[in-house]
């Protein structure tokens, strides 16, 4: 499958029929013929390759391969071009190829015009040893689509002469490069472009032709073209998991992974992988993933989304054991990066993707968020998240949320569908050296770990007062929100006693006067 190209682009260049007709689609034309060639002759091989497949897509795609469309279209293409024929990319290959690419005797005037051009050619090459043999310069023949053939030589060339010959004309010095042509050169050229214009009408009228003719049953090429890419997928998947150690996963409501791995992280860093287990159910479908920056919460999100994608195309999967849900939709909210070209800000692209997971959510839909809210104000960013967690919890997709906010893994940890995770590290409580060692590694619960952001920021170099003023300011905003939560506390205390004390009260002297009121009766 090797020798197949870019058989979408070949399609979807053969269906394109130009307003104006122009020199280079001519030349793409023929090259275009000549990629088919290639393609269809590469499928003779791969057919013969299936031909003891039992497998019932496979056979089907055998079928589809040994369409006589197929075979029709390398016959028709076999008429018109030359076996030769390569594909060109130079400008003068591309000349040539326009010229000589149509085989001889399908048309008797381009055969005729061709020979003029032949010998044209084969005169010039001649005259240039001409001018070689009478100068004593070493004289090379070049070629460019503008000025056509023209001479170039090295000014170490002319030896003590400091001009060429007066038979050279149009000279142009470029640094030790001296470029220029002749008379008859000129002339030589003219001719060739008279006999040009000859061949290439009828060279072009004759592949115009032919691309008509594939145009025609344009249809089993893309039919071709879905065969092979299905089989180079499922070729790619069994050399996966030949030479990786995957496994193939079963589908069932539950979704479990045991050793699970990032498939691309795993190839591409050389320290080894350290894999994690996964699991979720309709009874712990909501699961809030904490833990510091760069433990790996986002790789850990990506891997769940990545392996839900191979399993349902067919692959087989990173892991141990993998027991996948089939889910109807996959939404993640991941990316925070500015939406340049509407010019929204990295909030308003986060509302906007997770009012589309709301407002497209179902039941049996997978959904990754990561860190939202990071682009307003804590304050706003909580209440909405925790909205936004609300409403999710309301339905039984399956739902990874990994956030810095450990008031929402606190609040909601009463629903019964809400399981807690973090990525574990190790700080160590060393004041002089202070190092934060990354486990990678999923547990249960929320993280133990505080302040791993000043750790962090010691270690990258941040300037130790720095460090020290920006602790002394965080302890001394959680005493003021502790303070704070105390006073509220004693206040409402405070209000409560003064409530019961008033109700005692019109308790006592609403008995206080029936009290008088029955004396007053004698009773």
């Amino acid at each position: 499958m090797k020798s197949f190209q870019d058989i979408d682009h070949l399609i979807s260049a053969l269906i394109k029929i130009p307003r104006r007709p122009s020199v280079q689609q001519s030349e793409h034309n023929i090259n275009h013929a000549i990629m088919l060639k290639h393609t269809l002759k590469s499928i003779k091989p791969l057919v013969a390759a299936l031909g003891s497949c039992q497998n019932a897509l496979l056979v089907a795609v055998r079928k589809l391969l040994s369409d006589a469309r197929l075979g029709w279209f390398e016959e028709r293409i076999h008429e018109v071009i030359n076996e030769d024929a390569t594909y060109q990319k130079s400008a003068l290959g591309l000349r040539n190829q326009r010229c000589y690419a149509v085989k001889a005797g399908v048309n008797g005037l381009l055969d005729v015009a061709r020979q003029t051009y032949k010998e044209t050619i084969d005169d010039i090459y001649e005259l240039v040893g001409q001018y070689i043999e009478s100068t004593g310069i070493q004289i090379k023949l070049q070629f460019n689509p503008a000025s056509g053939f023209h001479l170039t030589t090295s000014t170490d060339q002319l030896n003590d002469q400091s001009e060429l010959p007066l038979i050279f004309i149009n000279v142009v010095r470029k640094r030790k490069t001296l470029t220029f042509t002749t008379l008859e050169l000129i002339q030589k050229n003219n001719k060739i472009n008279e006999s040009l214009t000859e061949v290439y009408l009828m060279s072009d009228k004759t592949i115009a032709e032919l691309i008509n003719d594939v145009r025609s049953a344009i249809g089993i090429l893309y039919k071709t073209s879905e065969s092979i890419a299905m089989l180079d997928m499922l070729t790619s998947f069994a050399h996966m998991c030949t030479i990786a150690n995957y496994t193939r996963p079963e589908f069932t409501d539950t979704l479990a992974i045991r050793s699970g791995r990032h498939p691309m992280h795993e190839r591409i860093y050389l320290e080894n992988f350290v894999p994690n287990d996964t699991y979720a159910s309709e009874t712990a479908n909501f699961q809030f993933i904490t833990g510091p920056n760069m433990s790996g919460k986002s790789t850990y999100l990506r891997q769940i989304a990545l392996f839900g994608v191979m399993a349902q195309i067919g692959s087989f999967v990173p892991a141990e054991y993998a027991s996948i849900r089939i889910v109807s939709q996959l939404f993640s909210r991941i990316c925070n990066d500015d939406n340049l070209e509407t010019n929204a800000s990295t909030f308003m692209v986060e509302m906007r993707e997770t009012a589309y997971i709301l407002q497209n959510i179902t039941d049996d839909s997978l959904v990754i968020i990561d860190e939202l809210g990071r682009g307003t104000s804590t304050q706003d960013a909580l209440g909405i998240t925790y909205a936004v967690c609300e409403r999710l919890l309301k339905t039984k997709a399956f739902i990874f949320f990994a956030t810095h906010f450990h008031e929402l893994t606190t609040r909601l940890a009463s629903c019964p569908n809400v399981v807690s995770l973090h990525l574990q590290v190790e700080i160590s409580k060393d004041e002089q050296d202070s190092k934060i060692r990354y486990l990678y590694t999923v547990k249960d619960g929320n993280t133990a770990e505080e302040h791993y952001g000043m750790k962090l920021a010691e270690m990258v170099g941040l300037p130790l007062e720095i460090v020290d003023r920006a602790s002394a300011v965080a302890k001394q905003l959680e005493d003021s929100v502790t303070k704070i939560r105390q006073q509220s506390k004693s206040t409402k205390a405070i209000l409560r006693r003064r409530a019961l004390l008033t109700v005692s009260c019109n308790i006592g002297i609403a008995l206080e006067m029936k009290c008088n009121s029955l004396c007053l009766k004698g009773l």
